[in-house]
């Protein structure tokens, strides 16, 4: 009879400890699942913060404000003309500038990914920088330097285009 409850009593811890590891095993893929799918949509959310800035930077006005800045800011004077005329083109080109710097944010915060938004927008910054550059010198904003996350961005897409094997400016 002692051995009998012996026996019984083993199996009965045997059991309970096999009980608790499944148990924990299940709440670790539990846990391992809430991560992925987090990670999951994380990455969507992403996909579809920079399609949606993807969509803006290819808007009409976004375009016409670019156009504005490669044609009107290739010298310092045609840059201050542009910034401080009294039409709408200064608040274009101002807008053009100032989605890119967005752009450049978002890179810094990680809502968008460094190597994504220079694959897609890499040749358009290197391309507007010295226009862009001009179009901001000529800009009176109280000794702060205007859109800052644009300044570092355009300079992250040259080192890019470098790495790449490409010769930029």
């Amino acid at each position: 009879m002692e051995v009998t409850a012996l026996v019984l009593s083993a199996f009965s811890t045997v059991a309970s400890l096999a009980s608790y590891f499944v148990a924990a095993n299940a709440n670790r893929f539990s846990k391992d699942t809430q991560r992925e799918a987090k990670r999951q949509e994380d990455l969507l959310n992403k996909r579809d913060l920079f399609l949606s800035l993807h969509e803006r930077l290819c808007g009409s006005e976004q375009l016409h404000g670019r156009r504005l800045l490669r044609h009107r800011a290739n010298t310092q004077r045609g840059a201050y003309r542009l910034r401080n005329g009294d039409d709408d083109d200064a608040l274009t080109a101002g807008g053009a500038v100032a989605m890119l710097d967005t752009l450049g944010l978002y890179v810094e915060r990680g809502y968008v990914y460094q190597d994504l938004a220079l694959e897609e927008s890499g040749d358009t910054l290197i391309e507007l920088k010295p226009h862009a550059r001009r179009f901001i010198e000529a800009r009176d904003v109280n000794r702060r330097e205007p859109w800052p996350h644009y300044q570092r961005l355009a300079e992250a897409a040259v080192e890019w285009a470098r790495r790449r094997g490409q010769h930029p400016l």
